[in-house]
């Protein structure tokens, strides 16, 4: 941009900078700005954080080579993790609500030795 308007400024008639013929450099920028933050992205992921596109690309094919997949199965596991509701149904069901209060129960008459 800055060699467009130097470019205006030695070689139009126009007496003025950024008049009309700013308007050239707008479709220029339009493909130029993203190829160029494209281009960084690439370089900053590759050597600032470490990240190696062609690396991940070659262990997710020795992966599929091996048989692996990440489709998740349907059938549910013995070890499967109980879903929150289920979870806050157990917790809060009346027999443990009740268990829980017992049990409190019970600890604070030992703390204050009462017997009833």
């Amino acid at each position: 941009m800055y060699a467009f308007q130097m470019f205006e400024v030695f070689y139009d008639s126009d007496h003025y900078i950024d008049t009309d013929n700013i308007w050239w450099i707008i479709p220029i920028c339009m493909i130029t700005i993203p190829f160029v933050y494209f281009i960084r992205i690439k370089l900053y992921d590759k050597h600032v954080h470490g990240i190696d596109l062609e690396a991940m690309e070659a262990e997710l094919e020795d992966l599929k080579a091996k048989g692996y997949t990440s489709d998740k199965k349907d059938d549910s596991s013995p070890n499967e993790v109980p879903s929150l509701s289920d979870d806050l149904n157990s917790k809060l069901s009346t027999g443990s609500i009740e268990n829980f209060l017992k049990n409190l129960q019970e600890r604070v008459q030992g703390w204050l030795h009462l017997k009833f």
